[in-house]
């Protein structure tokens, strides 16, 4: 008897994994934003729903007006993918990753992220096939993946402050932009110097 309900059991406890495991996430919605919530509590942008043009558009913080809204963190995978009415972008400073594809083949022609001390990542093809994407400052980013800002053909002036190990796999098909860094960032200027990118020391 006792095995047998050490079976069942088991068995419940498996059932609800699975379940658990095939849950979608709720999507929800705050004024042209629709996102999931992370592990975390902070939220995840799915998808710009906005249609009007939009010459600087400045992401909220926080998906709410309440002081418990959750904080955004992700910009997820094709969230404005294709979206050809923003220009100009300013990111929370809450950020931490921008997804794959985020920002593919849209209209965006400047990327500010000043304010973001805890970013860590832009994925593969973020910015793939921006092509009137001028001018990109990422501050502090950790990693930028392959194909980031590949066919960027407009792309002038990039500007990182964390001395990271770039691949010029990032860039395949971008403009010879010119890198704007810090002189103790010795990769990078190896790198600029490498590939031969113009340099801005500061």
């Amino acid at each position: 008897m006792k095995k047998l309900t050490a079976i069942i059991l088991a068995l419940a406890t498996v059932i609800c994994l699975f379940a658990a495991c095939g849950k979608k996430q709720e999507t929800l919605t705050f004024e042209n934003y629709e996102y999931v919530l992370e592990e975390d509590g902070t939220a995840k942008i799915t998808k710009y729903t906005g249609e009007a043009p939009v010459e600087a558009l400045e992401i909220p913080v926080k998906l709410g007006a309440d002081e418990s809204a959750p904080a955004v963190s992700v910009i997820g995978e094709g969230a404005f993918e294709n979206s050809q009415v923003i220009q100009k972008i300013s990111m929370p400073y809450s950020l931490v990753k921008i997804e794959k594809r985020a920002f593919a083949a849209s209209s965006i022609k400047s990327l500010h992220m000043e304010s973001c001390a805890q970013f860590k990542e832009v994925a593969d093809e973020a910015f793939k096939d921006c092509t009137k994407l001028v001018q990109v400052d990422l501050k502090n980013a950790e990693s930028i993946g392959k194909d980031a800002f590949a066919s960027c053909t407009a792309l002038t002036v990039f500007t990182i402050r964390n001395d990271i190990a770039l691949s010029k796999d990032s860039f395949t098909d971008a403009a010879k932009f010119k890198m704007v860094i810090h002189e103790e960032c010795a990769q990078l200027v190896q790198f600029a110097k490498d590939n031969g990118y113009e340099i801005q020391l500061f």
